[in-house]
């Protein structure tokens, strides 16, 4: 006895795999599978599909009285692998679309029926089955691809034109469906937006890489302006599965069109200050990535700079002002917002910054610069005071020094240039400098603390990134010349924790600034009273909380 377990028992299956002995029954068959269970129909899928999609169009690709009902009961199969209970599944709906799928015909049809639900979205009684078939989208589009593909190898590629018109009219209409304001939509928007991402995926196939890439921008343009929390949150995912995507990771041009797109939309909500976790989730991969794509390439790649340069000029600012904002309220945000600017400055190089200056002084305006040096000096002041990541994350915390360093001396060239001959502006100079003591004095730069073998390992991959600032500071300050009577009595104080700093190299550095505040004073004044007076007063104070150790006192006597 031979027993197979190819055939089922099931009355209903086997009236919708026998179709051809009862067509005057198709439409009884069909809705009975509608009501199977999901078990029944995964076992049997291959043959099940053959028959749907057989009665799915006549022989010369026509549409039949039951291609309707054929496509929800196609979407309802696609709907089950969703389910984690079917999801193991997927693997067999693969082979069968490349080993077994042979319906060069159907494509029309599915793309006429994805139409369809986009047209008639509002007229439809309930949304559920739009809703499925949204969901299913990844599926109803591999059918598609795969039908077309087979439909050109057997014609030499006729019809080509028409079906990307057919294809370009699907989407028009799923953009359009994008834009509508009910509520009673809301659903199958949504459903739309979180399957999208492996539908332009796939597209690459049958299209241009660049026309996918520009499908996809024009889908992420038609949600509306104020679109419903969780539209939003359902665009939001678009977009990182997007980031995911080969049309993302492995063709340049594409990438940098689509990262205009995403970063004028990350805009917005940060600007915003709404779904801050899921903008800073998709920077951060957004950066991941540009960042492996560096290290794994020996020359310089110009697309990789370029791309650099959009995130540069479209999200940084505002990623900023953000970090300005919410930076009091210490939320777990935070550390996800500083890591993703942390990133973007280590990946800017000289030109990036020249860009930068050009873009904020443009119209021979410098009020864009100012607003944005001074935005950008406090947030690292606050950054280097409130130290964001905890105590024992040195590794992180000596690598956001060092990237603050660097930055540091890229955005001290504005001050130099455009900011002190013929129009100097004192409340920049004076919040630059009170950044640089800040970063100088903070507590996790004190190499003291640190064990031999880490301080020895600290120093060797970065420096003493005190000493480096403290020579920044110094070099800053001979560009002011007599403009270094602003800063008087002022800056004592601040220069003055500088020396209490336990560096040698460093204090005979900065000892020489009070010597040239005196001198300074001395030929404006006539003397150095102010600088005199301030040293005493500061000097006392240290002295009464018992700061500095003896070689600190030790020069001071000299002085």
């Amino acid at each position: 006895m031979l027993c197979s377990t190819k055939l089922t028992q099931n009355v209903d299956l086997l009236s919708l795999l026998q179709w051809k002995a009862h067509p005057e029954r198709i439409s009884e068959a069909l809705g009975r599978v509608l009501r199977l269970d999901g078990e029944e129909l995964v076992k049997f899928l291959q043959d099940i599909l053959d028959a749907l999609f057989a009665m799915f169009h006549t022989e010369d690709g026509n549409s039949t009285a039951h291609s309707g009902l054929v496509f929800q009961v196609l979407v309802s199969i696609f709907s089950l692998l969703e389910d984690s209970k079917f999801e193991h599944f997927k693997p067999v709906m693969d082979a069968y679309i490349s080993d077994h799928f042979a319906a060069a015909l159907v494509y029309k049809g599915l793309l006429s029926s994805v139409q369809h639900c986009a047209d008639w979205v509002t007229a439809a009684e309930k949304q559920e089955p739009i809703m499925k078939c949204f969901r299913s989208l990844e599926y109803i589009f591999k059918f598609i691809i795969q039908s077309r593909l087979l439909f050109a190898v057997a014609t030499a590629g006729q019809y080509e034109d028409s079906f990307k018109r057919d294809l370009y009219c699907v989407f028009a209409a799923l953009n359009k469906m994008l834009g509508i304001p009910y509520e009673m939509v809301l659903l199958s928007q949504i459903a739309l937006l979180l399957s999208i991402a492996a539908v332009f995926e796939q597209l690459v196939a049958v299209l241009p890489v660049l026309e996918v890439a520009k499908l996809t921008c024009t889908m992420l343009d038609s949600v509306p302006r104020e679109p419903p929390l969780q539209f939003t949150q359902a665009k939001l995912v678009a977009i990182k599965n997007l980031t995911a995507s080969s049309l993302f990771r492995k063709d340049d041009e594409s990438r940098n069109m689509l990262l205009v797109t995403i970063c004028r939309h990350l805009r917005i909500h940060l600007a915003r200050r709404e779904e801050l976790r899921s903008c800073t989730d998709i920077l951060g991969e957004i950066l991941s990535f540009l960042h492996k794509r560096g290290r794994d390439t020996n020359k310089v790649n110009n697309c990789i700079h370029h791309d650099v340069e959009t995130l540069c000029l479209s999200v940084l600012d505002v990623l900023i002002q953000t970090i300005l904002i919410v930076i009091n309220a210490n939320g777990p945000v935070l550390g996800c917002l500083v890591g993703c600017l942390i990133g973007l400055l280590q990946l800017l190089d000289e030109y990036h910054y020249a860009r930068l200056w050009e873009e904020l002084t443009h119209a021979g305006d410098r009020k864009p610069l100012k607003d944005f040096l001074l935005r950008v000096f406090l947030v690292l002041r606050d950054l280097v005071r409130q130290e964001v990541f905890p105590p024992d994350w040195l590794v992180i915390r000596m690598q956001a020094n060092n990237v603050i360093l660097r930055s540091l001396q890229e955005l001290a060239q504005p001050l130099a240039f455009r900011f002190l001959h013929g129009s100097f502006d004192s409340q920049l100079w004076s919040t630059y400098f009170n950044l640089a003591v800040a970063y100088l004095t903070q507590p996790s730069l004190q190499l003291e603390q640190f064990s031999e073998v880490k301080r020895e390992k600290i120093v060797e991959k970065y420096g003493d990134m005190r000493v480096l600032m403290g020579f920044q500071i110094l070099s800053m300050w001979s560009h002011l010349g007599e403009r270094k009577l602003e800063f008087i009595p002022g800056m004592v104080g601040p220069f003055l924790e500088v020396t209490l700093v336990p560096e040698s190299e460093l204090r005979k550095a900065t000892l020489h600034i009070f010597f040239d505040m005196m001198e300074c004073e001395q030929r404006a004044r006539g003397s150095f009273k102010s600088v005199e007076s301030e040293l005493i007063d500061k000097l006392d104070i240290l002295i009464s909380e018992n700061k500095g150790d003896d070689e600190y006192r030790q020069l001071f006597n000299t002085m």
